[in-house]
């Protein structure tokens, strides 16, 4: 899955449960600020939540990402 820089996301499900830092911004809105290269071989997008807090996070442990329209 690509996901450009600049667009803003919805993180709204997720496999994994354990880190109580990234279930806190699960239906919030973010936005794609950059990439991480996991281990030479994932590319994780970095999300920006309006708190300016960045977390990235592994694309097999989301469910769904939907692109939001900002009016």
């Amino acid at each position: 899955m690509i996901i450009k820089i600049g667009r803003h996301i919805k993180i709204k499900e997720m496999d994994s449960k354990n880190n109580l830092k990234i279930v806190h911004y699960i239906y919030k809105v973010g936005t794609v600020v950059g990439e991480r290269i996991i281990s030479y071989n994932y590319n994780v997008p970095i999300i920006e939540f309006e708190d300016y807090t960045r977390v990235w996070i592994f694309p097999k442990e989301l469910k769904f990402i939907s692109l939001v329209k900002i009016y």
